[in-house]
C-alpha cells in the first residue's frame, strides 16, 4: 500500500506535476529575495528616487538661487525676477541579474535554511551593486561644476589631503576634523539644507574614529552622560552634523570603463553628501522570476532590478581622497 504524501512546497493540494509539487518553494524564495534586498543597501533611502510610470528616464529639475531681494519702490510695478531653473535627465540602465540553478531534488529545496542563504546571497549581490552604482555618482557630483549658468558659488567639492590616510593617529585625526569642517562650511556657504548630511567611510577609518573618540571624548559616546553615540553597537556620535556610516562597497579603483557610471575612484578616502547629490530612477522594483528546467532537472532562479542612476546638485556632493588618481 502506498503511502499519501504531503508536499510541502504544494499550493492548496496542487501536485500535478513537480512544479506545482515546489510552487510555495520558490513563492517563498522570491519573498526572502525582496524582503532582504534593502536591509543590505546602504544607500537606498539617502538618494532622489522616482519610479517610471512608461519610458526609459525621468526628469529631475534643478531650482538655483533666486535674485537678491530688493526693496519695493512706492507705485513701482511688480514684473517678476526671473527664476534660475535646469534639469537632470537620468536613463535606466541595462537590466541587472542576479542568478543560480537549484538541483531538483525536492529534500534540497525543501530545506529551507539553505534556501533562506541563497536568497539573501542573492539580495546582498543585487544591494551591494546598487550602493557601488550611488557612491560613483555621488564622486561624479562631487566633481561637477554647477548646472545653473553664471551660479559659480555652486558645484561638487573635492577636498585632498594625504592625513586622511596617515599612519600617525593625531595627524590622521586631524586630517579627517579637517575635513568635515570643510565640507560643513562649504554646505552652509552653498545654502545645502537638504535634510541629514551623511559621510560613507571605509570600515577601518570609521573604526579609528570611534577609538579616537573613546579614547579623548568619552563623553561624545557615553550616552548615560549627554553623549550621543553607542560604545556597545561601536556607533559615532555626529560631527558637526554629518552622519557617519560604515561602507564596506566604498569604491577606490578605477572604474572609468563602467558602461554607465565610469569614474576613477582611485585613492578615496570617503564621501560626504545629501539627498540631493544622486537621482534613481526605476523601471521597477526588484523582481525574481523561477522556470524549471526538465532538461536540466532543476530550477533557474533570476533576482533582476532595472534603474538607472545619475549625479544632481553637484553643491550637496564632496569626495574626500588622500590623492588625486594618477
Amino acid at each position: 500500500m502506498a503511502a499519501t504524501v504531503t508536499y510541502m512546497g504544494a499550493d492548496n493540494k496542487v501536485t500535478t506535476d513537480m512544479a506545482a509539487e515546489r510552487a510555495l518553494y520558490l513563492k517563498m524564495f522570491s519573498g526572502e529575495v525582496l524582503t532582504a534586498f534593502p536591509e543590505f543597501t546602504s544607500f537606498i533611502d539617502k538618494v532622489k528616487v522616482r519610479t517610471l510610470k512608461s519610458g526609459k528616464s525621468a526628469q529631475f529639475p534643478l531650482v538655483g538661487r533666486m535674485p537678491a531681494a530688493v526693496y519695493h519702490t512706492p507705485g513701482n510695478e511688480l514684473l517678476g525676477q526671473e527664476a534660475p531653473l535646469s534639469e537632470v535627465t537620468i536613463s535606466i540602465d541595462r537590466l541587472l541579474v542576479s542568478h543560480l540553478f537549484v538541483d531538483g531534488l525536492d529534500e534540497k529545496l525543501a530545506h529551507f535554511d539553505a534556501r533562506s542563504e541563497l536568497s539573501r546571497n542573492m539580495a546582498r549581490r543585487l544591494a551591494q551593486t546598487y550602493d557601488q552604482h550611488v557612491a560613483r555618482n555621488v564622486i561624479l557630483a562631487a566633481q561637477q561644476s554647477a548646472l545653473i549658468t553664471g551660479d559659480t558659488t555652486m558645484g561638487g567639492l573635492v577636498i585632498t589631503d594625504a592625513d586622511l590616510g596617515s599612519g600617525v593617529a593625531a595627524t590622521k585625526m586631524a586630517g579627517w576634523m579637517d575635513a568635515f569642517n570643510t565640507a560643513r562650511t562649504n554646505f552652509d556657504d552653498k545654502w545645502v539644507n537638504d535634510g541629514t548630511i551623511w559621510c560613507a567611510l571605509k570600515p577601518a577609518d570609521f573604526y579609528f574614529l570611534v577609538q579616537q573618540a573613546m579614547a579623548s571624548g568619552y563623553s561624545l559616546m557615553d550616552t548615560r552622560i549627554g553623549g550621543a553615540g553607542d560604545i556597545a553597537g561601536g556607533n559615532l556620535p555626529r560631527v558637526l552634523g554629518i552622519e557617519l556610516v560604515s561602507f564596506t562597497g566604498l569604491p577606490t579603483g578605477n572604474e572609468s570603463g563602467d558602461a554607465f557610471h565610469g569614474v576613477d575612484c582611485r585613492n578615496t578616502s570617503g564621501l560626504i553628501w545629501t539627498k540631493g547629490a544622486v537621482g534613481t530612477v526605476k523601471a521597477a522594483d526588484i523582481a525574481v522570476e523561477t522556470e524549471y528546467k526538465v532538461n536540466y532537472q532543476g530550477t533557474l532562479v533570476v533576482a533582476k532590478s532595472a534603474m538607472g542612476h545619475g549625479p544632481l546638485q553637484g553643491e550637496c556632493a564632496i569626495h574626500l581622497r588622500t590623492a588625486a588618481p594618477v
